[in-house]
């Protein structure tokens, strides 16, 4: 009766070459600090740091000896030349963001692109600023044609209230022409209503002003040519 067959194959010979994998099967894992089998000869530095496997075998990557001459290369690289640190950005005098630095430091922004981007935001300051002037000055209209008749009179109380309330310095009328309130409809008529309240009281009585039509808007609280 023959014998049955093995069940599990018999080890090969001493010193003979081990058998080949069979098809389909995964390739043996390298040895431990072995590189891997597509880098090529002299990278063995890549396996010794926490890259991922894309960044191993890059061919941006692969080409460098170590991590001294990746580095290097980084340094002399136009991109890190160009991203200054936080603190050598030059900005307007008075740039209201402390940490504006930082963060531009943090994004890779060289200083071209930093001042591109102060000259965009302040452009579209300026352009909502007109549009609120403009609205302000169309409300400011509507309230003085409003007036009709009593449009001069009532300028005239407005510009008395706030000559007679105003701090000796000016401060108050400072104020308001320096933020442009001065323009505001709800500041003109504020003033005149104060006028109105104190117009009967002997207060006001030595102010002999003449009343005289504003040539624009902006110059109901502050003419152009002067009372």
């Amino acid at each position: 009766m023959a014998d049955p067959a093995p069940i599990l194959p018999a080890d090969p010979p001493p010193g003979s070459p081990p058998p080949d994998p069979s098809p389909g099967s995964p390739p043996p894992d390298p040895s431990p600090g072995s590189p891997p089998p597509d880098l090529p000869t002299g990278n063995a530095w890549l396996t010794e740091n926490d890259l991922g496997d894309n960044l191993k075998s890059h061919e941006r990557i692969t080409g460098f000896k170590s991590v001294s001459e990746l580095a290097q290369a980084y340094v002399d690289s136009p991109t890190a030349r160009t991203v200054p640190i936080a603190g050598d950005y030059t900005l307007p005098e008075n740039f209201p963001l402390e940490d504006f630095g930082e963060f531009a430091n943090k994004a890779e922004l060289t200083q071209s692109q930093v001042d591109q981007l102060i000259k965009y935001n302040q452009r579209t300051t300026d352009e909502k600023t007109e549009v609120y002037k403009v609205a302000m000055t169309q409300e400011l209209n509507k309230l003085l044609d409003g007036w009709g008749d009593k449009r001069d009179h009532n300028v005239t109380l407005a510009r008395r209230a706030l000559r007679t309330f105003d701090t000796t310095d000016g401060q108050l009328g400072n104020f308001l022409k320096a933020t442009s309130s001065h323009e505001h409809p709800a500041v003109v008529n504020f003033f005149h209503n104060l006028g109105k309240l104190l117009e009967e009281t002997p207060y006001l009585k030595s102010d002999t002003m003449t009343p005289k039509q504003p040539k624009k808007a902006s110059d109901v609280l502050y003419p152009t040519q002067g009372e």
